[in-house]
């Protein structure tokens, strides 16, 4: 099977200037770059007027939380937005290694239906040839999650590791990254990790950069003391010596001048010690409802918190506690099976049909969906957030958000931004999502339009993803998805 792309203005990802060259496929690669006849070809896409680039990395999908590689391999959503590779494992939740059922970490996030997953792996290994045998749309890779083993070790129980513990806890790391994991993940915001000691931390980061793999975290409780958060991971960085990620930095609203310095201070270190953070063009921060709760209720397994809040002996705090949050907009974006109606709607528009008050609204869908709903939450100032988008170390990630809303465009919305902003240039901000993340987890032959490299092409015309190439087989045509398996399961 052989593609020729014909006139396009190639964006080749390597930050230089575009040039107009026809591009040749064959089989899963790109073979040649040049001016070339459409003689021989199988398939020929006339790109004239269009901009054609290296399929976009997502490096936090937030895919595998919502078993969607599993419910959607096709995974659709992602090929509308140009994307053509996803990681998944973040915020200290994997898929793999798993050793008895589900961990909590992964319910949080409104995985209801796992019981219906036939989970017949335990190994990180064994998980990767389970999604090779399924298929998938798109390539993917994961990360491998603290809490999706702290869980299992410590049978569901917020503690510290003991010395046994952490020792097999090494040992499992180790194996899984190399097994093919492109690195460890944390969240110091909420789950088994956010009262992990530090000690405890950097002993296993040290294995991640033993194994030259990349640590990816949050910070912890954000609007409280972001430079003390930053500090604990400078701390860890520094001791380890580990690449970083900082996972959806966003500037909220009610502390943007710190988030400011931060950003210069995170722009000062992240060429000496190897520092990212991925942030998306969108004023909202992705949140499971269980967040919005008092802080004093948060505890490491959902079915602790959902029993906390279902007592109404609580009802009255948590209400007084909710007031304070309903000035900002909040918009349901995924619930469970029997909720899935309110996919979509507004908290202030389902208390006003249910003639309660939003506060009242959001704790009654606490109750009866057991803390099982994600929404999005209006908290970040817009002209900050322009200023982290184009920051020299950012990688851009959708933290899942289109996998829910298809109307969230992140990827498509940053190249708008970059392709209107007089002093941004296109050919160096669209290595933020194409050979910036590709060279930061080790992603081979990916993110470059470059001969010998894997054929993932993104074609964008007139503001919008006509075409998607995915290892040399088309996967969306003419804007039209193909519901096609071309991805490849990913290793490091």
């Amino acid at each position: 099977m052989s593609i020729l792309i014909k006139n396009g203005l190639i964006y080749d990802g390597r930050g230089q200037p575009p040039y107009q060259k026809d591009i040749l496929i064959r089989g899963n690669q790109i073979a040649s770059l040049g001016y070339l006849k459409k003689d021989g070809a199988d398939e020929v896409i006339d790109a004239k007027d269009a901009w054609v680039f290296p399929g976009f990395i997502d490096t936090n999908s937030g895919s595998d939380h919502h078993l969607y590689i599993l419910k959607n391999p096709h995974q659709n959503n992602f090929l509308k937005q140009g994307v053509t590779t996803i990681l998944g494992g973040t915020g200290g939740s994997s898929l793999a290694p798993l050793f008895e059922h589900l961990p909590e970490t992964i319910k949080k996030w409104g995985a209801e239906n796992f019981h219906e997953t036939n989970t017949n792996w335990q190994s990180f290994k064994e998980f990767l040839e389970v999604i090779k045998k399924k298929g998938i749309g798109v390539n993917f890779g994961s990360l491998v999650g603290y809490s999706t083993i702290k869980q299992a070790l410590t049978s569901n129980k917020s503690q510290d590791l003991t010395e046994r513990e952490l020792k097999l806890f090494k040992k499992i790391l180790k194996s899984s990254l190399r097994q093919g994991a492109f690195g460890f993940s944390t969240s110091f915001e909420c789950g088994y990790s956010r009262e992990a000691p530090i000690r405890e931390i950097k002993e296993l980061v040290k294995i991640v950069a033993e194994e030259k793999k990349v640590y990816v975290t949050d910070l912890r409780h954000p609007e409280d003391d972001i430079q003390k958060s930053i500090d604990e991971i400078l701390e860890i960085t520094k001791s380890t010596g580990a690449s970083v990620e900082i996972n959806h930095l966003q500037p909220i609203k009610s502390v943007k001048n710190k988030y400011r310095k931060l950003k210069r201070d995170l722009e000062k270190k992240s060429t000496k010690k190897n520092i990212n953070f991925d942030c998306y063009p969108y004023k909202v921060t992705k949140l499971p409802i269980y967040r919005f709760l008092p802080r004093w209720i948060e505890r490491p397994t959902i079915k602790e918190m959902a029993e906390i809040v279902r007592s109404e002996r609580n009802d009255k705090e948590i209400l007084e506690h909710l007031k304070t949050l309903i000035r900002k907009e909040i918009t349901i974006i995924h619930a469970p099976k029997e909720l899935s109606f309110l996919k979509g709607k507004k908290i202030k528009e389902v208390a006003e049909k249910r003639k309660l008050t939003q506060a009242e609204t959001i704790l009654n869908l606490m109750k009866i969906s057991g803390l099982k709903m994600v929404c999005l939450y209006e908290n970040i100032d817009y002209e900050a957030l322009k200023e982290f988008i184009f920051s020299e170390p950012v990688i851009i990630a959708s933290n899942g958000i289109y996998s829910e809303i298809p109307e969230y465009k992140p990827f498509l919305k940053f190249i708008k931004w970059a392709s209107s902003e007089p002093k941004v240039s296109l050919e160096k901000a669209i290595t933020k999502i194409t050979s910036l993340p590709a060279s930061k987890f080790g992603i081979e032959k990916r993110g470059l339009i470059k001969e010998s490299y894997a054929a993932d092409i993104t074609i964008i015309k007139n503001n919008e993803i006509t075409d998607v190439i995915v290892n040399g087989k088309s996967a969306l045509k003419k804007g039209e998805v193909q519901q096609t398996l071309n991805g490849k399961v990913l290793k490091k």
